[in-house]
């Protein structure tokens, strides 16, 4: 299906994408700051990879988190919540996450993947001292 070009003036798209932004980086706060009270040692923002002792990072890290009691790292990607009324919204929702549009998941699971090569030799105690901030 061919792209449908918007007639929203460019103004507003601009506004309107600060606006989601906005929420985005409330919530990123917002979770950073559970998972801070919930004690977990953690990372907020990693945009590059030599913040967190890699040498290559496909994407940024919204939070990671590390749970020394079961040696997991968790790595959380923080999406600002909308509602989704119509068919057509959850479908479009969907195929953000999956990878149809916005590749979501996919840029994820790359990361994933990113960090557990380098993890094979860490644990989560070791880490600790990594997250904390």
């Amino acid at each position: 299906m061919a792209a449908v070009q918007s007639t929203t003036p460019g103004k507003v798209q601009a506004a309107t994408k600060k606006y989601r932004q906005g929420r985005n980086d409330e919530l990123e706060d917002e979770v950073h700051k559970v998972v801070l009270d919930l004690g977990f040692p953690c990372r907020q923002g990693a945009e590059t990879p030599s913040e967190i002792g890699l040498d290559h990072l496909t994407g940024e890290i919204d939070t990671i988190l590390a749970d020394p009691s079961t040696e997991t790292i968790w790595i959380l990607e923080v999406k600002d919540p909308q509602e989704s009324f119509s068919p057509r919204q959850i479908s479009d929702d969907i195929d953000d996450f999956l990878g149809d549009r916005k590749d979501y998941a996919p840029k994820l699971f790359t990361t994933v993947g990113e960090l557990a090569r380098f993890l094979t030799e860490v644990t989560a105690d070791d880490c600790e001292s990594q997250l904390s901030t």
